[in-house]
């Protein structure tokens, strides 16, 4: 990997400070309507290249409304965090630069292969990955690994036709016993793509940073239900992408600091690139390449609780050839960075812990 002087980056990020005031921006639905939160310039205003939209917690995944400026994050929280209410979904305004929490509906699909599935009380869900299913007429559906009151994926639609996409939770997927997922992608049919990181009941990095397999590619389609896709053992299987026909995946090994690219019926096989980090999410920029986000976590001693260095890369999905973008140190501001996502010439940062995302322009 390169610093940051060594990429192609603008010499100074167009600045953006929140407000010393409280400058609300109200984010109206018609299901009703979110905040959007500002912080005092001295705990928001930019640092180290890097501007900062705050009020949000826990943004470890981020995908965009397609032909809008919207943005969706996740929330991730478990446990004891999962069970106090908070968010389970933000709205990130990509032009206005402001974030707030997104107001879910309730309703139900009764017919669809999601329905009997109890409703959540969506305050408490603990949103993880992210996948968004393009639809037709400005109506998507969007899938969320949840860890909050069940081992789950969450399925909402998002309608995109108003001012505001409304957001509104139709049914869920229960995960295979004793997994914790972690990603999801969309393919043809009405597929899906689970990652599995680990067994739930051995949630632990050390076997990871070790590079031990602990992780599960699963495949499900409705109707038949849940099977794993050959090759797709892993160490600590994290962020994945499919390819637009739903053959391919390609998978983050987190444990061994590469990329996978696999096929679902395992024809070819695998091939491996490493990114020098702990990959964590996988993104399609603009250009067709593949945006690599992870941390930087010492062998000797890794902490997830330390502010943590980290680093994207860009991937040619063919050849499997690895571009450095990013190479940051971990600040008390923002660090273990686990997504990066392309909109037009800015990159846009979440993490798993934290009151931010960060946006930083590209050449």
């Amino acid at each position: 990997m390169t610093s940051r002087s060594a990429i192609p980056m603008k010499s100074h990020v167009l600045a953006f400070a929140c407000a010393v005031s409280v400058a609300i921006l109200l984010l109206t639905t018609p299901g009703g309507r979110g905040q959007a939160h500002a912080a005092g310039a001295s705990s928001c205003r930019p640092v180290g290249g890097l501007s900062f939209v705050c009020g949000v917690k826990n943004v470890e995944d981020i995908v965009r409304v397609p032909g809008t400026r919207w943005l969706i994050g996740s929330s991730m929280r478990m446990g004891k965090a999962a069970a106090q209410p908070g968010a389970a979904l933000y709205l990130i305004d990509s032009d206005a630069k402001t974030a707030g929490t997104a107001t879910l509906a309730i309703e139900p699909d009764k017919s669809g292969p999601f329905a009997h599935c109890p409703a959540p009380d969506p305050t408490r869900l603990g949103t993880h990955g992210l996948e968004l299913r393009p639809g037709k007429g400005g109506v998507h559906t969007l899938y969320a690994i949840n860890h909050g009151g069940r081992e789950s994926l969450e399925v909402f639609r998002v309608d995109a036709r108003g001012a505001t996409p409304r957001i509104a939770w139709t049914g869920c997927l229960m995960m295979p016993p004793n997994t914790w997922a972690n990603s999801v992608a969309a393919l043809p049919g009405g597929a899906l793509a689970i990652s599995k990181f680990a067994d739930l009941d051995k949630l632990n990095m050390a076997p990871v940073f070790r590079g031990e397999i602990t992780g599960v590619t699963f495949l499900w389609k409705p109707g038949s239900g849940f099977s794993e896709v050959r090759n797709g053992r892993l160490s600590g299987n994290n962020g994945l992408l499919a390819s637009t026909d739903g053959k391919t995946l390609w998978v983050n090994e987190t444990g061994h600091q590469r990329v996978v690219r696999i096929t679902i019926d395992g024809s070819a096989s695998p091939r491996y690139a490493s990114v020098g980090f702990n990959p964590d999410n996988l993104r399609w920029a603009p250009d067709g390449t593949i945006l690599v986000a992870g941390q930087i976590i010492p062998r000797l001693n890794p902490s997830l609780a330390a502010a943590n260095g980290w680093g994207v890369a860009r991937l040619n999905p063919q050849t499997m050839t690895v571009t450095p973008v990013l190479t940051e140190p971990g600040r008390p501001e923002f660090s273990n960075a686990t997504v990066a996502l392309q909109v037009g010439k800015t990159l846009w940062l979440g993490s798993f812990r934290g009151d931010r995302i960060a946006y930083v322009p590209l050449r």
